[in-house]
């Protein structure tokens, strides 16, 4: 039993001609498990400034040979440009039909000449939505691949040390370090992606592309209202009036229905080719500044 055990213990330590002269702090089971913690740490501690030495070594030569081989086919930049474009084509892929049923079923008491900012932030916000999946998946990416790189150059670094006992300290603690960052990242995206799902902004260029697309969307109704043109692919003013009133009342008008939902699709594209972009560099530098830096 334990209780024998340590009596026998007791009887040795008391009776020995040596060790009955020993302070009873230094022997005994219970402070066996201190003693192996402490030679633990006094071997880690003898051999850090060696393992320290050697990685700022082998990371200058390996920073070499990188150089050497030049950019790697996945890099971070290629990583970020992925995300950017999923973000930007998925912010601008909402089709006018959609948008008009979905401006039919949620408008208010307001007159269809007034674009619903209701229905703008709505929209807005269920674009945003569709951010997150991309956004996660850049954060999975960093995780990963920084995770992978540190366990090889732990590795590769303390490769000729023989000491697993300090590699494994090292990888468990990357590993630990690592997954608190994430959880960091994580609440960082999920912070700006609440920021981003409420419509703002002080960019000038909102209203230069604002403008931009609806002198696009006018410029392809009077294009399809314009008569053929001569030889030279000339028209008189005379037609471009007719084409214009046509685009207005006549046969090329458009409905009340079509014409809030152009307006409200414009005003979309509009502000998502700003707040995509600004999303686009924001995510990568919050990614860096939580989980590389």
């Amino acid at each position: 039993s334990i209780d024998k055990g340590v009596a026998n213990e007791l009887a040795f330590f008391g009776q020995h001609e040596y060790w009955r002269k020993l302070s009873p702090h230094l022997w005994g089971v219970p402070r066996l498990s201190e003693r192996l913690v402490s030679i633990l740490q006094d071997n880690i501690r003898r051999s850090l400034p060696k393992v320290i030495a050697e990685i700022s070594t082998r990371m200058t030569e390996t920073q070499k040979e990188l150089l050497r081989l030049g950019t790697p086919l996945e890099s971070p930049g290629a990583s970020r440009w992925s995300f950017a474009s999923g973000t930007i084509h998925d912010g601008q892929s909402n089709g006018s039909t959609t948008l008009k049923q979905f401006i039919q079923v949620n408008r208010g008491d307001e007159l269809a000449i007034f674009p619903s900012y209701r229905v703008f932030c709505s929209c807005v916000q269920r674009c945003v939505r569709d951010w997150e999946l991309p956004a996660t998946k850049l954060l999975e990416h960093y995780h990963t691949q920084t995770g992978s790189t540190s366990r090889h150059l732990i590795s590769a670094l303390l490769a000729d040390s023989g000491n697993v006992r300090v590699q494994r300290f090292f990888k468990k603690t990357t590993d630990r370090v690592l997954s608190e960052l994430k959880e960091s990242a994580q609440r960082e995206l999920h912070l700006v992606l609440q920021h981003e799902a409420r419509p703002y902004t002080q960019d000038q260029r909102l209203y230069d592309e604002l403008d931009r697309l609806r002198q696009q969307a006018l410029h392809a109704r009077l294009e399809a209202a314009l008569p053929a043109g001569d030889k030279h692919e000339l028209v008189s003013v005379a037609e471009v009036t007719r084409a214009l009133g046509g685009i207005s009342t006549g046969p090329f008008g458009m409905s009340s229905d079509d014409r809030e939902a152009l307006e409200m699709e414009v005003a979309l594209r509009a502000y998502l080719e700003v707040a995509s972009y600004r999303f686009v560099d924001v995510v990568p530098m919050k990614l860096n500044g939580v989980l590389l830096e």
